[in-house]
């Protein structure tokens, strides 16, 4: 759904590091006996959601292309 409603060019790696954050706040505020471990599991869901769009998508704005399509070719080139 977020590919959709934010299609490229979008800046997936301050998502990345915003969504790291919620789940450090939340894992902290859990521990401190603060927060549910499912708000825990929800912020780390979302952050692994960014980090695929990282991985499939790349950040348009900051030109990060598709990080699985580089590897994939570095991949194959070190191979031949």
């Amino acid at each position: 759904n977020a590919v959709k409603k934010f299609p490229q060019p979008n800046y997936v790696l301050l998502k990345v590091a915003e969504e790291s954050g919620e789940v450090i706040k939340a894992a902290v505020h859990f521990a401190e006996g603060r927060d549910t471990a499912t708000h825990v599991r929800e912020e780390i869901v979302q952050a692994m959601a960014m980090l695929m769009r990282l991985y499939l998508e790349g950040d348009g704005v900051n030109g990060v292309p598709p990080i699985h399509a580089a590897y994939q070719k570095e991949s194959n080139h070190d191979h031949s």
